[in-house]
């Protein structure tokens, strides 16, 4: 484990500010991709009880083509920058025996790790012969090195709309499926033996039998993705540092473990779930149409009770924030908490160029400019106390949540949309003018034109520099 040996104050990560040195953008110069050097061909597991696993995390997480002109390479969850921070770690008994896996998705096959004591895990959770536990890894070096300290939110909200699609393509088989998310100890996270800044962001106990049919073909990155893996230790920065110093703080002394209660038997759907993880796109541009209300209304009206849900599920407040742009029937400008149902007063500097400060609040992005409404999904300043770091954690987790369940939403309705994680806090707060709030991450919504389409995937496991 990384040291640290300057303090740097726990509230830094907790404001991730775009304007601080902290969170500035920079070039990837360092390939990295650590969880390659498990991929040795004599670590290889090919096993019958395997392949219902291997079918999950390869429709939930594998790559997938482009049904855009360009054909480019994507995966089937979006990620900050297309760096994809998240690797995934299988514990279950094969062959008499526990094992810990490690999943390649551009071999498609499971590799045994041999150099980490797996017997911690097993006493941590006291897992029977019919279960199996699927590890959420974050790699920071991977999106530290793009987008300092800010990539401790950006690694989590990725972790989490994997696990929500994750979570859906296992309840296919039968809705009511037993499933359990844990977070795990700073204990077991620093015995791990991860050195290349990587660290458990939290897991997933499932049942061994559930069935998921087999992708019809397989896609292979390396037929267009060089090979770029680098097995040494990564330059240990300050923000490294700093990031893995706070996630340890984040963990608790013991492992909490907690039922996993969400989604419509609609959205389980075997069928569905396959045309959404082909189709599922982020959008990089809108047009200039409007939305119509009764998409808009709806959107509010199914994102209050799945939050309120999260809330109660991880203990936590996160809050929605409504601000309509391009919406017919709604004067530009109208704004609401939706989870409270309370009208927000809006800046007199924003009522009549919301789209323009919102773009300037959102690092100038293009999308920003057609935008029809956007959500931003927040928390209570108090929740980032420093008594409250795994709050705080547990919200990002919950905000990524909330932006995958917005991605399923904005599907069934036909509108495009992506999640924007580069934002100014202080600007976003003065447009709804309150200070007593900490965006997490904004998901902002319109229709999308299609000569322009964001690339999710074509650098994730493989970094072409």
């Amino acid at each position: 484990m990384i040291s640290v040996k300057d303090n740097f104050g726990i509230k830094g990560l907790h404001l991730q500010r775009v304007e601080s040195p902290f969170s500035t953008v920079n070039r990837v110069s360092l390939r990295m991709d650590p969880f390659r050097r498990y991929c040795n061909a004599g670590n290889s597991v090919a096993h019958t009880s395997l392949d219902s696993f291997k079918h999950l995390l390869e429709w939930s997480y594998g790559y997938r083509n482009s049904y855009n002109s360009n054909n480019s390479l994507k995966r089937r969850s979006p990620s900050a920058g297309a760096l994809y921070p998240t690797e995934l770690l299988l514990l279950t008994y094969l062959e008499e025996q526990w094992c810990l896996l490690y999943y390649s998705f551009s071999e498609h096959q499971f590799f045994r790790i041999t150099d980490i004591d797996i017997s911690m895990f097993l006493a941590e959770n006291n897992l029977n012969k019919t279960e199996s536990q699927l590890y959420f890894v974050s790699i920071f070096t991977r999106s530290v090195q793009k987008y300092g300290v800010r990539a401790y939110r950006y690694a989590h909200l990725d972790a989490a709309c994997i696990a929500d699609t994750i979570a859906r393509f296992y309840r296919s088989d039968y809705p009511d499926a037993p499933l359990s998310i844990v977070f795990p100890s700073h204990t077991l996270n620093k015995q791990t033996g991860f050195h290349h800044g990587e660290a458990i962001s939290f897991s997933f106990i499932l049942q061994n039998q559930f069935h998921i049919p087999a992708l019809d073909t397989y896609i292979d990155p390396a037929k267009t993705i060089q090979n770029s893996f680098s097995g040494c230790a990564p330059y240990a920065s300050s923000n490294l540092m700093h990031v893995l110093e706070f996630h340890e703080r984040a963990l608790s002394v013991k492992a909490a473990r907690y039922p996993w209660m969400f989604h419509t038997k609609q959205e389980t759907s075997l069928d569905y779930l396959r045309l959404y993880a082909d189709k599922r796109s982020s959008a990089q541009e809108f047009d200039e149409q409007a939305v119509d209300i009764l998409v808009y209304s709806d959107l509010c009206t199914s994102i209050v009770p799945f939050c309120l849900e999260v809330n109660k599920f991880l203990g936590i407040q996160l809050q929605v924030i409504s601000l309509a742009t391009r919406v017919s029937g709604i004067r530009s400008g109208t704004a609401e908490e939706l989870v409270n149902g309370q009208a927000l007063h809006i800046h007199s500097d924003a009522k009549n160029c919301m789209s323009q400060v919102l773009a300037e609040a959102c690092q100038h992005q293009k999308i920003m400019k057609n935008t029809a409404f956007t959500f931003i999904v927040a928390i209570p300043v108090h929740e980032t106390s420093d008594t409250g770091t795994h709050l705080y954690t547990k919200s990002i987790i919950g905000a990524g949540l909330v932006c995958s369940k917005l991605y399923h939403l904005a599907y069934q309705h036909n509108i495009g949309t992506t999640t924007i994680g580069g934002f100014s806090e202080k600007m976003l707060n003065r447009i709804y003018e309150n200070e007593n709030i900490i965006p997490l991450v904004v998901q902002t919504f319109g229709h999308t034109n299609n000569t322009h389409s964001k690339i999710d995937a074509a650098t994730t496991i493989l970094l072409n520099i």
